[in-house]
């Protein structure tokens, strides 16, 4: 669980909405694509990103027989459980490497102008 500690302004309201946008599944790709001159809600748009995309393959995987159920139900509650601890992060105004979820969502970095 890396956080980035290094003194820096505190996010706008629109930067700050954004970023909480971004762990909301169907808006994940707006504070990518809207805010391009902050880091702050480009970072947690490209970890929602990725949240949004495991969501998609759990919807999938709860379609397998027997075991699908139960392995999709949990990862979903995984997601949704990860998406909550980036809206903290980003109430508390950090930019924040989810657990898993951050060097995946490193490589989106240049997918977004």
């Amino acid at each position: 669980m890396a956080s980035d500690d290094a003194p820096r302004e505190r996010p706008d309201q629109e930067e700050l909405f954004l970023a909480v946008l971004a762990y909301i599944p169907v808006f994940c790709l707006l504070p990518s694509l809207s805010r391009t001159d902050s880091e702050f809600a480009r970072s947690h748009g490209r970890q929602g990103t990725v949240i949004f995309l495991l969501e998609i393959g759990a919807g999938m995987v709860s379609f397998l027989p027997v075991i699908g159920f139960y392995a999709g139900s949990g990862l979903l509650a995984a997601c949704l459980i990860v998406s909550a601890l980036g809206v903290r992060q980003v109430i508390q105004g950090k930019i924040w490497k989810l657990p898993f979820i951050g060097p995946m969502a490193d490589r989106l970095h240049n997918l977004a102008p």
